[in-house]
């Protein structure tokens, strides 16, 4: 039997339900969707995430802005990307201490 959906929400709920498995952008993953899910995650580090860009007319007037807005999305970009390695160095480290090295 198969099912298909194309909700993040419906499809989370069916994952929990126990009716198969999905995939999820970080981005989902980082705003919280599963947080009150009995969903259990798995990093797929080798992955090739989707690629975002901004853009806009040559001519435009705002130019200035969007270069700004520009840098901020890349300043965040590089914080998650910390962030997303420090938390699978520290689970690592904690797996280490339970089970031993691997």
């Amino acid at each position: 039997e198969s099912f298909a959906a194309t909700s993040l929400t419906t499809l989370i709920a069916m994952v929990s339900e126990g009716l198969g498995i999905t995939l999820l952008p970080d981005l989902a993953v980082d705003a919280g969707v599963v947080a009150r899910d009995e969903v259990a995650l798995t990093p797929l580090p080798d992955a090739c995430p989707r690629q975002v860009v901004l853009a806009w007319r040559k001519t435009s007037a705002r130019k200035d802005v969007f270069h700004k807005i520009a840098a901020i999305l890349e300043q965040s970009r590089r914080a998650a990307n910390f962030r997303r390695k420090f938390a699978a160095a520290e689970e690592s480290e904690f797996s280490s201490k339970i089970h031993g090295p691997r």
